[in-house]
């Protein structure tokens, strides 16, 4: 597998060192100003919960010359739970942005499924059903395919889609459309063993990256230095026919391939890669 080399970052995002956290983040973005939210993957829910959701907004403020833009932080709303749910260590296990709606969406296990109106600033958390998304992190729109994509939530991880166009009315778990294996296209080393989940890159117009995260001892078992390898692959998701709706319905169902192409391994050493975005 061809080995590359990656830049200095930019910048980076850490938590406070004293209270490490399991921190998340996906951009949202209108006709007016764009917004990167920031989220711990696993709060404890009703203790002190603001100070767990956040957003950094690049925006235009009222009164001031269209041109100028400036950074902002503030605090996104607590999500209301019931007084039974307020104690739980939770993990937000999916998380999406519906564009077409203005909103947010999350999926909290064992609770339930909330919405967000991510443009209006005093707007609440709204839950929406005790079902999770069929997902498990994050999860990407394509607007070509009208279709949102991540990984399912199973040990399998394959590449899934379903439609979330219902946006804040979504009354029941939205079903699958497409799940598509990809792990086992990618050939590793067998001492290769993978140390955490993979991350979903959007590319645009249907086409991913795909971010794997490997350990490989160096030197065998009695040694303590351990190698990091990230491989990123590449997949492309396509409409390959159209066909009637096998569930009774009057329209037609556009079916899906995905297509993988090569992969590239960085070895990164002591280090280690967090989050790709």
């Amino acid at each position: 597998m061809e080995m590359i080399r990656l830049p200095r970052p930019i910048f980076g995002l850490y938590s406070d060192p004293t209270n490490p956290r399991r921190i998340d983040c996906f951009p949202f973005g209108d006709n007016k100003s764009i917004t990167l939210f920031i989220m711990e993957r696993f709060p404890k829910l009703g203790m002190n919960c603001n100070s767990q959701f956040e957003a950094l907004t690049y925006y235009n403020p009222p009164g001031v010359t269209p041109s100028v833009k400036f950074w902002e932080w503030r605090l996104v709303p607590e999500i209301p739970l019931e007084s039974k749910q307020s104690e739980m260590i939770s993990e937000i296990s999916s998380f999406a942005s519906l564009l077409d709606v203005s909103g947010i969406c999350i999926s909290i296990k064992s609770v339930g499924t909330y919405c967000l109106d991510a443009v209006t600033e005093d707007a609440s958390w709204r839950k929406i059903g005790n079902w999770t998304l069929p997902f498990h992190g994050k999860v990407e729109y394509v607007p070509e395919l009208k279709l949102w994509f991540g990984f399912t939530d199973n040990a399998q991880q394959h590449l899934a889609a379903a439609d979330l166009s219902s946006g804040l009315d979504m009354d029941s778990q939205p079903q699958l459309v497409l799940t598509a294996p990809w792990k086992e296209t990618v050939n590793l080393p067998e001492e290769w063993k993978e140390c955490k989940e993979s991350q979903l890159v959007n590319l645009g117009s249907g086409r991913f990256c795909i971010v794997s995260f490997f350990q490989n001892l160096n030197g065998g078992r009695r040694q303590s230095h351990k190698n990091n390898f990230a491989v990123f692959t590449g997949v492309e998701v396509v409409p390959c026919n159209t066909v009637h709706d096998a569930n009774g319905g009057s329209g037609k169902v556009q079916q899906l391939q995905m297509i993988v192409h090569k992969s590239l391994c960085h070895n990164s050493n002591r280090t280690t890669i967090d989050v790709v975005l």
